[in-house]
């Protein structure tokens, strides 16, 4: 099944410890786009990803390790720095940029709101057969736009719009006012736990088409990998 997928890729930089010379840094190609598109290629889909790298070396040694060709721009690489799990720097410019191509190949497009509102009014105009737009990370952007999407969002992005599915955490997913409960049990790692739900979720959808036995079966799987650092690594042990 193909599907296009336009959001962000960015070089991940993750830090463990306290102490700078007893620290882990791991670095990984990151950022949700990516990482939804990503899963879903491991998942056996045909994606057209659509984000963009920088020439720099960030860039070059991303297009060597991702099975995707993002566009080039004479920008630096997007770039997203985490310490013990939570986000401290993230450079994002380059993601303001505009497709050079942009076209549909596929009836069904995953979207977020790490590109501009500019491009996003420009994909809607492609009309996709089926939308579904996470509005993390920038909800603010998602107003007046794919208003027939499934809607996808945590707890405070579902403040900016009324959303189909909103996660709440360890506490779950809410679908129509129900909560669909997970084991609770609080991640030790949760940097891009929402990404992978996401593609989890949409996979089970596209192929069984019941949103509420999607919800149970993303959440169960997602529970496997709690505690496996950086998303790239959740993804790739899936």
């Amino acid at each position: 099944m193909k599907v296009d997928v336009y959001g962000a890729i960015f070089y991940d930089i993750y830090i463990y410890g306290d102490e700078p010379h007893n620290s882990k840094i791991i670095e990984v190609p990151g950022g949700s786009g990516f990482n939804i598109a990503y899963l879903l290629y491991k998942l056996g889909y045909e994606i057209n990803f659509k984000g963009f790298l920088g020439n720099d070396y960030k860039g070059e040694y991303l297009k060597r390790i991702i099975p995707f060709h993002p566009e080039v721009k004479n920008e630096k690489t997007a770039v997203f720095i985490s310490k013990n799990d939570i986000p401290i720097a993230v450079e994002r410019k380059i993601n303001e940029s505009e497709y050079n191509d942009l076209r549909k190949n596929a009836d069904i497009a995953i979207i977020t709101t790490e590109i501009s509102k500019e491009e996003l009014k420009r994909i809607e105009k492609l009309n996709y057969k089926k939308v579904f737009f996470d509005i993390g990370p920038r909800p603010f952007i998602s107003n007046g736009i794919f208003e027939k999407a499934f809607i996808i969002g945590t707890e405070n992005e579902c403040k900016y719009r009324k959303c189909d599915v909103i996660k709440i955490g360890e506490k779950g997913v809410i679908y129509k006012k129900k909560i669909f409960s997970s084991n609770k049990k609080i991640a030790n790692y949760k940097i891009g736990l929402g990404d992978i739900f996401d593609g989890l979720f949409i996979d089970n959808y596209l192929k069984r088409k019941s949103i509420e036995s999607s919800i149970i079966n993303a959440i169960k799987r997602l529970e496997k990998v709690l505690d496996m650092p950086t998303a790239y690594n959740k993804i790739k042990a899936l």
